[in-house]
């Protein structure tokens, strides 16, 4: 569960929210997709792209994490 805290960003499909981890008090980006705005093939599509885009960013972060890890 997490803490919601000020919003970072808004756009036409999603807001962005910092938060906070109430397990171990971690800071995280949570990206709130509006359900009224997923409808339809088209919206299907961007939502799709919108997933696969923030598994290829959390790829990068993770392997330049791993790369700092062994400096």
């Amino acid at each position: 569960m997490y803490s919601f805290g000020d919003l970072l960003g808004q756009g036409s499909f999603a807001s962005v929210y910092a938060c906070t981890s109430m397990s171990d008090k971690s800071l995280k980006a949570i990206k709130v997709i509006k359900r009224s705005r997923v409808q339809g093939r088209e919206h299907e599509h961007m939502l799709e792209m919108e997933i696969e885009i923030m598994f290829q960013i959390k790829k990068m972060l993770d392997q330049k994490i791993d790369g700092m890890k062994s400096l």
